[in-house]
Order: C-alpha cells, then sequence, then structure tokens
C-alpha cells in the first residue's frame, strides 16, 4: 500500500510540474513547450510525435510527415530543426478563443510503446488592445483579425450611451455609414474620418468574445496638441540648420575650389600638351615613315611648337604614341662629357637616373621619339617615378604587350608625386595612366586675370582636338592664337615660370 502511494506521488508531480498554463493575444502565435530529448536518438524515418488535447487531433509528425487536422490547417506547426535536437514543441498560429484547452505531447519510443512527455494548459486568449491618433479626412483602417463573422460597436468617446451597432453581424454598416465603411480582406475601413468618429471601437465574434478594441481619437487638421506642434518646430528648425549648414559649406567648397584651381593654373606647367596621336588607326598623322599619313615635315614642326611653348614654361606629353623605347636613354647625359660647355637648356634634363620597362624591344617610332626628348631636354616618366618604378605595359592584346602610352615632360622630378598605370578592362586593350604632380602655392598674386589664362588654355585644348581629327590647317591656326596669347602676356607667364 505504502509502495502504491509513493508511485502515484511520482506519477503526479511529473504530470504536474509539466501542466504550465500560457497565455495568449488572439490572432498571434503561441509557443507550448515539449521536451523530447530523451528520444533525439530516434531517426526521423522512425519518430513519431502527436500533439493531441482530450478531444481534438491538433498535429502529427509520423515518420517525417507533418499531418494537421480540423481547425489547426494552416495553424499547428513543428519544426523539422526543432525535432532533430530533441524539441517537440508545438508553435500555434493565429489563436482563436476556441483553441483554450489542454495540450499534450506523446510519443513513440523503439518499442512501440506511446510515451507520454507533458502537457500545456492554453488557459485563456486576451483580446488586442490599440490607441490611435488620427486627423480630419484620414481614413480609419481596423482590422478584424478573423475570416469569420463579426459584429463592430461604436461608443462615442465621453458619451454615456450604450453602444451602437457600426458593422452588423451580417456585414452591413449601421445607420449612417452605409456610404463610408467597406469591409475587405478581413480589413474594415472608415473613410473621411470627422471628429464625431473619435471614440472606442470594440470587435466581437458572434459568441460575444471581445477580439479587439481599438480608441481612436480624430484631431482638426489645423488643430494640434502642443507636443504635436513643438516637435513640428523642432523639426523645421533643425532642418533649417541643416540647410544653412549645406549652404555654408557648398561656399566654402566652391570658394576652396577656385582658390585651387587658381593655385594649379599658378603652377610652372603653364601648357599640357595632352597629344593622343593613333598612329596605327584613326588619325590622320604619323610618325612611322611606311604610314600613307607619314609626312617629312611633322617631327620638325612638333620640335618647333613644343621648343615655343617651352620659352613659355614647361610641357607635358601625354598619350598613345605607338612608340616602343625599350630603356633606351632618352636624354643626354653631360657627366664626363667634355664637348658641351656651360648648362644649354637644349641638352639639359632635370632626370639623371635611367628608367625601367616591361617592354625592351625598340621601334623606329621610339627612336624619333627619343631623338625628339633629347633634342628638347624632355624626359619619359613612365618606370621612373613611384607607382610605376618597373615600367608596366600599357597596352596588351592577342599580339602581346608593349608600352605604347607615355606622359613625357620637362618638369622638375621633385613636381611629380606619383605615375600609375591603371589594371587594363576589358573596355580598352590599353590601360589608363595617371599622372600626380604636387600643387605649389607661392605666388597667389601672380594671376590677375584667371579667366584669360583660362581662355588660352581652352584654345590650346581645342588645337590638339583638330591635331587628333588630322586637319593640320586648323592645328597651325589654333598654335597661333595661342602663340598670340601667350606673347600678350608674356610678363605674366615670366613671374608663373620664375616660381619654378
Amino acid at each position: 500500500m505504502k509502495v502504491l502511494v509513493v508511485v502515484l506521488m511520482v506519477f503526479c508531480s511529473q504530470v504536474c510540474s509539466a501542466l504550465d498554463p500560457v497565455t495568449g493575444i488572439y490572432g498571434d502565435t503561441v509557443f507550448l513547450p515539449c521536451d523530447g530529448s530523451s528520444y533525439r536518438h530516434i531517426p526521423e524515418e522512425r519518430k513519431i510525435i502527436h500533439w493531441e488535447t482530450a478531444d481534438r487531433h491538433v498535429v502529427d509528425f509520423y515518420r517525417g510527415r507533418i499531418q494537421t487536422y480540423n481547425g489547426f490547417e494552416n495553424r499547428a506547426e513543428l519544426s523539422r530543426e526543432r525535432i532533430r535536437h530533441g524539441d517537440f514543441s508545438l508553435i500555434l498560429h493565429n489563436v482563436k478563443f476556441s483553441d483554450e484547452d489542454t495540450y499534450e505531447c506523446r510519443t513513440v519510443d523503439e518499442n512501440g510503446y506511446r510515451k507520454f512527455l507533458g502537457d500545456v494548459k492554453l488557459t485563456s486568449v486576451i483580446a488586442r488592445s490599440e490607441v490611435l491618433t488620427l486627423l480630419s479626412g484620414d481614413n480609419l483602417t481596423l482590422p478584424l483579425h478573423t475570416a469569420e463573422r463579426v459584429e463592430v460597436l461604436f461608443n462615442p468617446g465621453g458619451s454615456a450611451q450604450s453602444p451602437r451597432v457600426f458593422l452588423s453581424s451580417a456585414g452591413l454598416p449601421g445607420p449612417g455609414y452605409e456610404q463610408r465603411v467597406s469591409v475587405q480582406y478581413s480589413t474594415l475601413t472608415l473613410r473621411s474620418l470627422t471628429p464625431a468618429d473619435q471614440g472606442n471601437y470594440t470587435v466581437k465574434d458572434l459568441r460575444g468574445n471581445i477580439i479587439s478594441t481599438v480608441i481612436v481619437t480624430v484631431g482638426d487638421a489645423m488643430t494640434m496638441s502642443w507636443p504635436a506642434i513643438v516637435g513640428i518646430t523642432v523639426a523645421v528648425l533643425v532642418v533649417l540648420m541643416c540647410c544653412i549648414g549645406c549652404v555654408k559649406w557648398c561656399c566654402s567648397f566652391v570658394l576652396q575650389t577656385r582658390q585651387r584651381g587658381l593655385e594649379l593654373m599658378e603652377t610652372s606647367v603653364v601648357v599640357m600638351l595632352n597629344i593622343a596621336l593613333k598612329l596605327w588607326s584613326g588619325a590622320k598623322l604619323s610618325l612611322r615613315s611606311e604610314s600613307p599619313y607619314y609626312s617629312e615635315g611633322i617631327l620638325p614642326s612638333l620640335h618647333t611648337e613644343i621648343g615655343h611653348f617651352q620659352g613659355q614654361g614647361n610641357v607635358l606629353l601625354c598619350g598613345d604614341l605607338n612608340a616602343r623605347t625599350g630603356t633606351l636613354a632618352d636624354f643626354t647625359s653631360t657627366q664626363g662629357n667634355t664637348h658641351i660647355f656651360g648648362q644649354s637648356p637644349l641638352y639639359h634634363t632635370p632626370v639623371t637616373s635611367h628608367r625601367c620597362s616591361h617592354d625592351t624591344t625598340v621601334n623606329s617610332t621610339g627612336r624619333k621619339l627619343l631623338q625628339l626628348c633629347q633634342g628638347l631636354g624632355l624626359y619619359i616618366v613612365n618606370g621612373r617615378t613611384r607607382g610605376d618604378s618597373l615600367g608596366r605595359f600599357t597596352y596588351s592584346s592577342a599580339l602581346g604587350s608593349s608600352v605604347v602610352d607615355y606622359a613625357i615632360t620637362d618638369l622638375d622630378p621633385s613636381c611629380i608625386s606619383a605615375f600609375t598605370v591603371r589594371p587594363q578592362t576589358p573596355l580598352s586593350d590599353h590601360s589608363q595612366i595617371t599622372l600626380y604632380m604636387k600643387r605649389t602655392h607661392q605666388h597667389r598674386d601672380t594671376l590677375t586675370q584667371p579667366s584669360q589664362l583660362k581662355k588660352g588654355i581652352t584654345r590650346l585644348f581645342f588645337t590638339f582636338a583638330h591635331l587628333l581629327k588630322g586637319d593640320l590647317r586648323k592645328v597651325s591656326r589654333g598654335l597661333s592664337r595661342v602663340r598670340n596669347f601667350s606673347e600678350e602676356d608674356s610678363h605674366r607667364f615670366t613671374r608663373i615660370t620664375n616660381q619654378g
């Protein structure tokens, strides 16, 4: 007898400890726990789990398949991932008042015996509650949280009268709301709110259970509470401060940009010749003697024009010259040479270091380019500076790789900070080359009319745009105009040149 009492006490303690109450809000999801860690070693294809109440089947997990029963379709869920880890908990979506019950969790062991794992009591489903503040003219959207028929009652705020029917159980709007109320997809919409529409809206099912309560306050569009006024005022002030800050930043940026532009124009690079001579295609100009566009007067003409601009300042040439120069010297060294006296500009080059190049081939066009550099005191930047100390290839195709894109100048090397050759893109067989120059801050008062200098440099750029098109007559006229401009302002250029 004592043994039987002890067994009953142990059994009762296990069952009663598993009976944990759970509450939920109507329309939400609840979680009913069940610990099956003692049976997680059973393979999924042999595992069986039952969830049921005293009079209803809820959901079964039977050897890998999940089956829900009447009233719980698309609402009861068992997670396969949780089951693999020994968690047999039931997930119940969109809970209703009819779901209030005691739910039992059972399984079957390896020997086929049903095992009770525990039960959970869903004690109560609580009605939803919400507070809305809207303006006159807005639309009220009221979720019904169920596809079944409901009744909506309206009680005006502060009114002692009984609530009146806003929406009948038959789905018809109440008196006075026929043209303003519509129900679609379990959502009620009241159009064009007025202050008379504020109050409490209660949604009930056909058994009288309250599904939700919504308290609506309707304010005049022109009349707002002081917290709203303060909030809007603060927001407007913040926006104004941001706008003022943006305007100040833009003005500062414009002034700094203009100042930097003047400083850049005051550097020793007075003229930049951006020549992209397509010697093998497109352009009607070539340094190659075998080209049909070759002319005997090209080299002397280029030599004369570049020499003229060297008299005004420094020169920078950038572009695809289709010349392969290998690692041959591009300047004439005066070290140990007793036949050249003084510092003649014709032979003076500001560099003494030899350059590197991945391209060791030299063609006839490259030799002509080297002669041009040696005769004018120019040097090739490729393979000499930070960023391209090895002389990377600038052209690559199925025919091979080469260095044909150059930056050539007579600038002092200390004015150049870096030179880079970007990786090739699918859009071109040439790599982008970039020259980085240092900016000087000296002699800011030397340029009194920046617009005139800008006009002259613009003419120069148009001149070399014509050069790319091969119109030598326009090139000649353009260079003459730039030359005339430079002579008129020679005193200004002289002051700029002296800063170097």
